[in-house]
C-alpha cells in the first residue's frame, strides 16, 4: 500500500478495509427518546404492572413483616416493562455508528452486554 492510500484510511479502519477500499460515507442514528404509537399498550400494561406491584407492597407492608420484599421483583419488571421499551432504543441509537464504503456498509454498535461490535 503506498503512502497516499495508507493516509487516505481513518484512524482504526486499517485492518477493516479491504485493499483498495474507500470510506463514502460515515453517520449516525438520530439520538434521543422517541415515542411510537406501536408502544402505546407496552406502556399503559407497564403502568399497571408497576402500579399495582406498589400497592401490593404498599398494602404488605402495612400488615407487618417482609413480605412486602416480595413485591420488589414485580415493582422492578413493571419498570422495565414500562421504560425498558422507550431507553433501550434510545441508547442503541446513541452507541450505533454507520459507514458506507465502496464494498461493503458496515454497522458498529456498542450493545448493552459485551463489548463491541462491528457488522
Amino acid at each position: 500500500m503506498t503512502n497516499q492510500q495508507t493516509q487516505d484510511i481513518p484512524e482504526g479502519w486499517e485492518d477493516t478495509l479491504g485493499e483498495g477500499e474507500v470510506i463514502l460515507w460515515q453517520g449516525r442514528p438520530t439520538p434521543g427518546i422517541s415515542f411510537s404509537p406501536t408502544q402505546g399498550f407496552t406502556t399503559l400494561f407497564g403502568l399497571a404492572f408497576t402500579g399495582f406491584a406498589l400497592f401490593w407492597m404498599t398494602q404488605a407492608a402495612r400488615a407487618g413483616g417482609n413480605l412486602w420484599t416480595f413485591g420488589l421483583i414485580h415493582f422492578s419488571v413493571g419498570l422495565g416493562v414500562l421504560l425498558g421499551p422507550i431507553l433501550l432504543p434510545a441508547y442503541m441509537r446513541k452507541k450505533t455508528w454507520y459507514t458506507l464504503s465502496t464494498r461493503k456498509a458496515y454497522i458498529a454498535d456498542l450493545p448493552i452486554l459485551g463489548g463491541k461490535r462491528l457488522r
